[in-house]
């Protein structure tokens, strides 16, 4: 299993300061001398917009290096909490509208480097897939974003781009007909949105256009996961297995790693349970290769999701070729099992 990391202290001492410093704000605010004496919401707007965000960078920037801008969100939070408590107070009405101003320029600051970081990683990354490009980056919040657009390109610009069949892949789109399902629920989401819009139109104009967007947005993925399997096959090279499935699922396995190589229809149960610890990488049909390993691996799902898993459970269009291109590297106690037999782990 993946393990969780703990908070850093320094990070825990700033929110326990924070929350107390935040609930003491709410208190005076709500307090006669917040109304009576004209000091006392300056001494909140300059708690919220300059204590806490140099409490931040005093406490968990300054020590671990990092840049001043990462202050940035906390100035952000600290403004609009002063907006919340001092709304209505004519001493801080200025202050306010200048201090908007300044979070908006460092906002727009710290995104403009976030950009080029990740500019600078997509560049320097020699992956040729773009959801690996993409989930390799540093930043998560950009991550998040980078796989969320990786959507539509693959759903409107992936129809234009062509990949040459290359050594070591393994389609499968051929022997499971996934195209004309996607397609078949293309046309169900089309005409059902094309209905259920009219009906909402009537109730509520916004509600309508709502559901319009969501509709679009699922043709959009379901032609970007058809794109997305015929332009992400898994590939077997000398050292590495890489079991991609679509939009859904990626993992990279080495060869070394691999103890057994099964055949099955299905997908392996435990005690009339569904196996946790086997990944499902077939894409619209049951598996037909089961892959287990000698130590956990982790398979990365939509928005970065993540997955310990000890076992893969595969489908490929041509499954005998890499049964037996795998088994070579399986101790023969752990060879290709008969074609249909599941074996059990």
């Amino acid at each position: 299993m993946t393990k969780t990391r703990s908070l850093d202290p320094r990070t825990a001492v700033f929110a326990a300061f924070a929350i107390t410093m935040l609930l003491v704000e709410w208190c005076v605010s709500r307090s006669a001398a917040f109304t009576r004496a004209a000091p006392v919401p300056l001494a909140v707007f300059v708690d919220c917009v300059l204590v806490l965000p140099l409490a931040f960078a005093l406490l968990v920037l300054r020590p671990a290096k990092r840049s001043l801008l990462q202050a940035v969100p906390v100035l952000a939070l600290g403004a609009l909490v002063a907006g919340w408590l001092l709304r209505g107070r004519s001493e801080t009405h200025v202050l306010m509208q200048v201090v908007g101003a300044v979070v908006e320029l460092a906002v727009l600051g710290l995104l403009v480097r976030r950009v080029r970081t990740a500019n600078r990683e997509l560049h320097a990354s020699t992956a040729d897939d773009l959801l690996l490009r993409v989930g390799a980056l540093t930043d998560p919040m950009l991550r998040v974003l980078g796989l969320e657009l990786a959507v539509f390109y693959y759903g409107l610009a992936g129809w234009r781009v062509r990949r040459d069949p290359r050594p070591g892949d393994f389609g499968y789109l051929e022997t499971t007909g996934v195209g004309g399902l996607l397609f078949a629920l293309g046309l169900v989401v089309a005409f059902e949105g094309f209905g259920v819009h009219f009906l909402l139109h009537a109730w509520s104009v916004r509600l309508a256009w709502v559901h319009a967007a969501l509709d679009v947005y699922a043709l959009v993925w379901l032609a970007a996961a058809f794109q997305a399997a015929r332009l992400r096959p898994v590939m077997l090279s000398s050292h590495t297995l890489l079991v991609r499935t679509s939009l859904l699922w990626t993992v990279s396995i080495p060869r070394a790693a691999i103890t057994g190589v099964t055949r099955i229809q299905e997908m392996p149960v435990v005690n009339g349970k569904r196996d946790t610890t086997v990944l499902r990488a077939a894409f619209g049909t049951s598996p037909s290769i089961l892959v287990t390993l000698a130590e956990p691996v982790v398979a990365y799902g939509l928005l970065g999701v993540k997955k310990s898993v000890r076992a893969i459970a595969l489908y490929v269009d041509d499954a005998d070729t890499l049964a037996k291109a795998l088994t070579p590297h399986v101790s023969d106690t752990q060879s290709l099992t008969h074609p249909g037999s599941v074996s059990t782990f």
